[in-house]
């Protein structure tokens, strides 16, 4: 079973996923990543978010070229090793913010190609005005918040996602 949580920064993604990756361990073989990943591409990314140097169309490749890497090096390797995965961000995220950015859908759907599709994507959906307080209150610099609209649209959106995490979590995953 491959997982992704999807939602701007501050919607609980990562409280989420690691709540699910919580559960799931107890009897399974689960594995917890996101997105960027840990590997250069993703360090790089990390690294070049907050300087604004590239275009948004350039930013966006190298997030898929991130994901590639990630995919075919991580992802894949512990699907065939019989692991859950659970990922904090994927292509959802990569089409919302390119969207968002002004990217035409079309050139963003090249870029995700062929990627593997999750059996479940969980859009977490929060107004932008929660997801800054959230952030702020995690201390640090807040950089900005966006609302890419496309993360609330479709099926498998979480509406009321500023509730706590155990309030949301209570009825949720229990199997």
């Amino acid at each position: 079973m491959f997982i992704a949580f999807e939602g701007i920064d501050g919607a609980g993604k990562s409280t989420q996923a690691r709540i699910l990756y919580d559960a799931l361990r107890q009897k399974n073989k689960v594995f917890l990543t996101k997105e960027p990943s840990e590997g250069i591409i993703g360090r790089s990314i990390k690294e070049l978010l907050h300087r604004n140097d590239l275009s948004p169309l350039a930013m966006q490749m190298l997030f898929s070229a991130d994901r590639e890497e990630h995919v075919s090096k991580v992802i894949m390797p512990k699907i065939n090793e019989g692991y859950h995965v659970i990922s904090d961000r994927y292509v959802m995220s990569t089409l919302a913010y390119g969207i968002a950015a002004g990217i035409d859908k079309k050139r963003l759907d090249g870029i995700c190609i062929g990627m593997p599709e999750p059996t479940m994507t969980f859009v977490l959906d929060i107004s932008a005005d929660k997801a800054y307080e959230r952030l702020k209150g995690r201390g640090g610099e807040v950089h900005g918040v966006r609302e890419p609209r496309i993360f609330g649209q479709g099926e498998g959106s979480i509406p009321g996602t500023s509730k706590g995490k155990a309030q949301l979590h209570g009825h949720r995953f229990q199997r």
